[in-house]
């Protein structure tokens, strides 16, 4: 009998808690809830308009062949910094079928490019390091003035013999394109 006493104690006090530890989630214990989020890599480069930056521009009238040529801002934003600089190019000039007019002049943040600021393979560079940017777009503004006169040489080294005055009648197109070359 006093067995049974015993254990009827030592049950009613488990039971009643006296030695008892708050249990997860009780009102006696702290529940905590751990938030963890991922930022990612965001690098955009292109045409700036408007605090914004286009992707794709058609520059469609009569100054892009005329002697003041055609003048746009480029530029990027990045919550990073990249390891490499941004690029320009282009093959020939402005084209229409096996027509060409030479690029006369190419100005990167009002400097004048010459063949010894051309790299083969990658072109002209804009931006020689890209860093972070905290989203806010750092940009330059690009000059592309199609050759007017045999004088000289393009952009690129090669010597102007290709002008509008001499160049057969239509629509003339040249395609910039940048690119992100790594160092």
């Amino acid at each position: 009998m006093k067995k049974l006493i015993a254990f009827l104690v030592i049950l009613a006090v488990v039971l009643t808690g006296v030695f008892a530890v708050p249990e997860p989630g009780d009102q006696d214990s702290q529940v905590k809830v751990t938030l963890r989020g991922t930022v990612g890599e965001y690098f955009r480069h292109g045409v700036k308009e408007n605090d914004e930056l286009v992707y794709e521009k058609t520059y469609d009238s009569e100054n892009v062949l005329s002697a003041t040529g055609t003048t746009f801002s480029y530029g990027y934003k990045s919550n990073q910094a990249i390891a490499g600089s941004l690029y320009v190019d282009y093959i020939d000039g402005f084209k229409k079928n096996n027509d060409v007019i030479q690029v006369g002049t190419l100005k990167i943040g009002g400097s004048p490019m010459t063949g010894a600021d051309y790299t083969q393979g990658k072109g002209f560079e804009v931006f020689a390091q890209l860093g972070l940017t905290n989203m806010n777009i750092i940009s330059t503004d690009i000059v592309v003035i199609a050759a007017q006169a045999k004088a000289g040489n393009d952009p690129q080294g090669t010597a102007i013999t290709k002008i509008v005055d001499e160049a057969p009648k239509g629509t003339y197109t040249l395609t910039l394109t940048f690119s992100v070359v790594g160092n």
